[in-house]
């Protein structure tokens, strides 16, 4: 569990789940929190409560699911994650190759990142498992992890190579929309509802104004999306302005 102190994200709580997957934390109301979750055989998850609403939460995490055998892999079944990746942490990844028929000859991964690289090689007919851990930081939206891996088997001369390429969450794009993703600026709950309201309020007013009603609501249920999508206001906050836009809509459309 992060908290932004002095703002900069920092763990001031870390636990392991008991038994029946639960884990009790302490923590202050009113105050913006970021969870990040991990467990074998599940992708990582990370979530923002801002603030904390509910005395419990039921996070469901995703399974890894392994590509696909098909033509192209001879026999070989190849796994790797996560799929995610984030600025400002730290990132383990896991690559893992087999061959229960024993075909393979050679096998090699290549994993690329801003600020590093790895690389790492086998030969183990039956395959093999390769593991990093790396940090990113202060990476750019046009940033990516960057992975290749090859490998040979013995009933094909070919070195069959894939490439995947995957977008940094949290990398930050000045003077766009984006670099706002996350942020409060400090603001409490209160003053970030009272000024998404008078952007609203003026920019669907005078959309409607120029156009007509059905426009300027629309344009107004775009922008309480974009609020909710930038992490300036939780989604339960303006949930009821929602409804009544999509409301509004149904009925001037009727």
């Amino acid at each position: 569990m992060y908290r932004s102190i002095n703002g900069t994200w920092t763990v001031v709580e870390a636990k392991s789940s008991d038994i029946t997957g639960r884990s009790q934390f302490t923590y202050f109301p009113n105050i913006e929190y970021r969870f990040f979750l991990s467990y074998n055989g599940y992708d990582d998850k990370i979530f923002y409560l801002n603030p904390i609403i509910y005395e419990s939460y039921t996070i469901r995490l995703d399974k890894i699911i392994s590509i696909v055998t098909d033509l192209d892999y001879f026999g070989v079944e190849v796994q790797f994650y996560p799929k995610t990746f984030y600025d400002n942490q730290t990132n383990n990844f896991t690559w893992i190759i087999q061959s229960p028929s024993g075909l393979l000859t050679s096998y090699n991964l290549s994993l690329s990142y801003p600020n590093g690289t790895y690389y790492a090689s086998g030969s183990n007919a039956n395959g093999g498992e390769f593991a990093t851990t790396f940090n990113l930081s202060g990476t750019n939206y046009n940033d990516y992890v960057n992975m290749t891996y090859c490998y040979k088997s013995s009933i094909s001369s070919l070195s069959n190579c894939f490439s995947y390429q995957y977008r940094i969450i949290g990398s930050m794009v000045e003077g766009s929309f984006l670099s706002n993703k996350d942020n409060t600026y400090g603001l409490s709950l209160l003053s970030r509802m009272l000024f998404a309201v008078i952007v609203v309020f003026i920019i669907a007013g005078i959309i409607s104004f120029f156009s007509n009603g059905i426009v300027g609501g629309l344009t107004g249920l775009l922008l309480w999306g974009f609020f909710v999508g930038i992490g300036f206001l939780p989604l339960w906050s303006v949930a009821l302005s929602l409804v009544l836009g999509v409301i509004f809509l149904l009925w001037r459309t009727d």
